[in-house]
Order: C-alpha cells, then structure tokens, then sequence
C-alpha cells in the first residue's frame, strides 16, 4: 500500500528555510554535493585575470529561493549584504558587479545536469534511510509562459494582407490566459486517444503550426501563425495556436514543465520542460528514464490524468512491470470501457475454461513479454484448477501489473488529484514554470528555465532531509508518523460496477458474481 509523511514538505513550519544563510549551511553540510557542484561552477583560463573567489551555485540556490524572477531586482537588493557575500566564499572588500553575477548565472546553463545529478545524490540518502522513496510516482504537466512574445516579420518579398490594404496598423498576436490554456489542454485529454477531433472551447480553436524553424542568423523562431511570418526571440519555445473560423485569434507561446512527485515525501523527483506543442504523453518516456536516473529505482506505481492514458504510456509501464494508473479514456471510436471473452471492461482476466473470475498470481517480464499469470476464483472445470496466463500485449490499455480492483491501485487513484498542488507549490516557493507577466523570467530559451527547475529539486530535497532528519545534522525530525493513504471506498465500487457490466454481457462472456 503506497504510504506517506504528511508533513515533509510543509516548508511553512520552518521560517528558516526562507532565510539563506539556512540554505547555505545545508548544502555545505553534505559535501559530496557541494564540492561537486563547486567543481562544475568553476572555470580555468589558460590566460587572462583569473576569477575573483566565490561559490557561484551557492548565490544562484539562494536566488532561486528569493521569489524574484530576475537577477537585476535581485542584485539590487543583495549586493550590499556583505555577510551573505562573505559566506558564499566571497572578499567583502571585492563584491561582484551586477555584470559579472549575470555572466555567472547565465553560465551556469550549461552545467543544469549537474543540479539534477546533486539532487539525484540527496534523493539517494533519503532512499538509504527509507526505502519506500520513490516507489510511488504522481506525474502531471502545467504551462509555462516564456517572455519572448511572437512579433509581426512579414518581409517584402512575402505577401502580408496588411500591406495589400495599405494600412499602417501593425498586426499584433495576443496571448491566451494561461487558465483558458489549461482549460483546452484538459479538454483535448477527454478527446478519444488518437482521433484527431477538434476541441472546441468557446470561441477558441486549437490547430498545430504550419510552418516554424530557427532563425540562426537572428537566434530565434520564424513562425507562420494565419496570414502573416511572426519571429520569436526564443528559439526553444513551442507554439500552439488558437482561433475562431479560420482567424487566429491568440496564441500561447511557451513550455509544458512536467513535474514528477515522490508519494511519500511530496518531493520532486524530477521536472523536466519540453516545448508548448508538445504532448505530455510523447515526453513521458523520457520524463520516466530520467526520474529513474535520479531515484536508482523503477517505481511501482504511476498515477496521473488523461493526458497520460494512452496505449503508449501504458504499454511502456507494464514492459517495465509498473503499474498504471490512469484514468480511463476512450480511444478511436470507442464509446466506452469495452470487454471481451478474455477479459472484463475493467482488465480483470476471464478464466479461459468457464470465462468466470479470477484472481492475480503473479506478473513478469518473460523474454521480453509482459505476462499476467491468474487462477480462477470460483473452479468449475477440471481445467479451472491450473495456473493461466495472458499477454499483457493483447490489450495494454487494460491488462494491468496492478490490477484496478486492488486496494493499492485504489489508494494512489484517490490520492492523485491530493497531490497536484505540488504545482502551485513549486511556482510560489521557486518560480517554476512561471504562467504570469510578473513572474515569467525575462532570459529567453528553454536552458534558463530549466536549470531554475532543476535547483528546485535539489533545494526541495535538501529541506525535505532536514524537516524527516535524515541529512545527519542531529536536528529533530518535524514529520508525524506515516499514514497510509484511504482509498475512498473505490474497490467496493468497482465491484458494483463490475457485477452490473457483467449482467448485462453476453450469454458466452458471463461468468459467477464478482466476490472479495
């Protein structure tokens, strides 16, 4: 049964943590990390001046944690603070100009992995004192604005309708409301998977983007958006376009941050951005590979929402014996959970000899083949006695590692939506993926904003050690004890379902009454 510590991540008992002198002494209190993020902030010239001392990644944590978007407001406000200078291994008679902490901060875009592989190191000190780290995993996306707005670059030699009719009037893309964006991107997940459909919101229409490319001589985005060539200064930011009829009439112009969430503790186990017009689900396989790259270990169960319920996703979970759990979502022209001969509307396997029900026995990955083996619940054959199996390839959609009426699949689909806030935590407590003009940074490009999301991580599990007390310091842990997660009666409830599904099955797929 997926478990919990309630309070972990409730960073609010702790006005230290919003102090950086706190932040500090915690990354210099695990070594290993802080030498190795030392090494990979500092550079060697062959000639020139060398560099002043001081420990770039520590100033840049305690940016992340000051709630200012940008280094400038920033700088202002710390650069005469000369005891936090001092304990980021600065010369108080030789402080940074704001020019030389902003070439600083900027190159550290470049060493982003290094964040990540500190925070993989901490994540592995709480798995050594805790095994149960990591083995359950919440995942879900949410937009990320960029500061780069597409602007009006039809040339002389295109064709603009503005200059046929001799206007002066300068054409102008406006943005969608990023809670309009939402609203769209939730209303495509309850399309069928697969099936093209339009979504209709309103008076809004998405549709994908004809043309883009690079711009190398400019270092942005060329996009054609309706009748008119638009550039980007960000050249990593996606476009999704959104119109009435076939006028364009917005566009949302940005990232997906796809965050992954430790059950037990709440931490970040992983974010990751990709581009706006892209799915989640096509990024989930590399969401998945690195998340285990940071935990060491495959989890054994996935939650998330429909944008995640698809046959890919599923099928990439059982090859790696996860369990899946997605809510339902039709696909192709399916108008419903469809059952079969070998198995019910909820995944659960038929018994081959009297097509009654069965129980799990075991799962594996046979040469390459996920493989449910099952025995029926109630024999009535002579055949009914022996251990069955199934390909989990003939419908990955349904035939589960874990199936939908166990209590622990239960659980973590109860406790999903408890756990989407972690979003709105992260971008108050950090500025992650930023979905307003006040706190979207204004560096453009997909490196800047992910190596903010990464330092999130590594400072989200640095305060998670020292609330559970698991860094060594000797300070007392601030968490209760671990609760198991209720699950709403939902097994019960699928029972129900299940019997009334099956009386009305055909005569050839009934079988006895369902029974726990």
């Amino acid at each position: 049964m997926p478990e919990r510590l309630p309070l972990a991540t409730r960073y609010s008992d702790d006005a230290a943590f919003a102090n950086p002198f706190t932040l500090i002494a915690m990354v210099k209190g695990i070594p290993v990390v802080h030498l190795d993020l030392r090494a990979a902030c500092q550079r060697v010239y062959e000639w020139g001046p060398s560099r002043m001392p001081g420990e770039w990644h520590l100033a840049y944590l305690c940016f992340v944690i000051s709630r200012i978007p940008d280094i400038q407001p920033w700088y202002q406000r710390m650069k005469n603070d000369l005891e936090f200078w001092e304990a980021c291994g600065f010369d108080p008679d030789r402080l940074p100009s704001y020019r030389t902490v902003h070439l600083r901060f900027t190159e550290l875009e470049d060493v982003a992995a290094v964040f990540e592989r500190a925070a993989a190191h901490l994540i592995g000190i709480a798995r050594k004192r805790d095994s149960r780290v990591g083995c359950w995993w919440h995942i879900d996306a949410t937009e990320a604005e960029t500061h780069a707005s597409p602007q009006h670059d039809c040339t002389a030699r295109e064709l603009c309708p503005t200059r046929r009719r001799k206007t002066q009037q300068t054409p102008t893309m406006r943005s969608v409301p990023m809670d309009v964006a939402r609203a769209i991107r939730q209303a495509e997940a309850e399309q069928p998977a697969g099936s093209g459909d339009a979504v209709e919101y309103g008076e809004y229409t998405p549709q994908p983007v004809a043309k883009q490319f690079k711009d190398p001589t400019r270092k942005g985005r060329r996009l054609r958006l309706g009748d008119h060539w638009w550039y980007s200064r960000d050249p990593d930011a996606g476009t999704r376009l959104y119109s009435r009829g076939d006028r364009v009439i917005r566009v949302w112009h940005g990232y997906l941050q796809i965050d992954v969430v430790d059950h037990l503790t709440g931490g970040l186990l992983c974010s990751r951005l990709v581009p706006a017009d892209s799915y989640e689900a096509h990024a989930y396989a590399d969401v998945y590979t690195a998340t285990v790259g940071n935990t060491g270990v495959d989890p054994l169960l996935v939650a998330g929402d429909k944008g995640y319920s698809v046959s890919d996703v599923f099928r990439h979970n059982t090859e790696h014996g996860v369990g899946s759990v997605f809510p339902y979502r039709r696909a192709g022209k399916e108008k419903g959970r469809q059952g079969t001969d070998r198995y019910d509307a909820y995944g659960i396997p038929r018994c081959q000899h009297c097509a009654g029900d069965t129980r799990f026995h075991s799962f594996a990955v046979d040469r390459g083949m996920p493989r449910l083996w099952f025995r029926c619940l109630l024999p009535k054959q002579p055949g009914c006695q022996k251990v069955q199996v199934m390909q989990c390839d003939v419908a990955p959609r349904y035939l589960l590692p874990v199936w939908r009426n166990e209590p622990a699949y239960a659980a973590m689909r109860h406790s999903h939506q408890t756990y989407e806030h972690r979003h709105r935590s992260a971008r108050i407590q950090y500025l992650t993926a930023p979905d307003t003009l006040a706190l979207r940074p204004k560096r453009p490009g997909i490196k800047w904003q992910q190596l903010r999301a990464n330092a999130a991580v590594l400072i989200d599990w640095l305060r998670i050690l020292r609330r559970v007390g698991w860094d060594g310091s000797g300070v007392p842990a601030r968490v209760g004890t671990v609760a198991v997660t209720g699950d709403g009666g939902m097994p019960e409830r699928l029972d129900i379902m299940r019997g009334r599904r099956r009386a009305k099955a055909p005569p050839g797929a009934k079988a006895s009454a369902p029974s726990r």
